[in-house]
């Protein structure tokens, strides 16, 4: 399956602790599943809030226990550009469950000799004041994948006027946001 394929190429460049020892060449679409949005490896485990800044506000949930559905595009059977991920996962805040998470990826760069996978992704955070939507691109290559940083592209609710950056670090068992918003 892609996710083992995936899961195969972080840990070929020590990115996955927990699929150790798995080579990047071995890797096919018949292995076991592993998840690609939470399986990139950084710090990011723990989630937290940080004060309101001078120019706005610093808001980070973490995304765990996520359900991700792949979508395998022509070529069939083969870890290729334009395969997709959607993904689903709740938020939490502090320990505490405060929204939900919905993740739409497209693969625009699959080259398993280069270990290299590109992506662009589009993701919504749902909380309890309205949405924030972000968009942005990322890569996984053997140089490492610690995260990525999106665009704030927009909101409902509370954040409906927001702007501003997220930063994504994949963790071993989850993934961070570090939303640094405008208003």
């Amino acid at each position: 399956m892609r996710r083992r394929r995936l899961g195969a190429l972080a840990a070929s460049v020590a990115l996955i602790s927990l699929i150790g020892g798995v080579t990047f060449a071995s890797a096919s679409r018949n292995s076991a599943p592993q998840n690609l949005w939470s399986r990139a490896s950084s710090s990011a485990d723990a989630g937290s809030v940080a004060a309101v800044a001078d120019h706005g506000q610093t808001l980070v949930v973490v995304s765990r226990n996520e359900t991700e559905t792949e979508i395998d595009n022509a070529p069939e059977g083969e870890f290729s550009q334009g395969d997709e991920d959607v993904v689903t996962s709740p938020l939490y805040r502090e320990g505490r469950k405060v929204g939900r998470l919905d993740v739409h990826l497209v693969f625009t760069e699959v080259d398993l000799e280069a270990r290299l996978v590109a992506f662009q992704v589009t993701f919504t955070s749902t909380l309890r004041g309205g949405q924030i939507t972000s968009t942005g691109a990322g890569t996984f290559s053997e140089e490492g994948a610690p995260g990525f940083d999106a665009a704030v592209t927009g909101g409902t609710g509370a954040y409906s006027s927001t702007r501003g950056e997220v930063h994504v670090a994949f963790g071993e068992r989850s993934v961070r946001f570090v939303y640094h918003l405008t208003h």
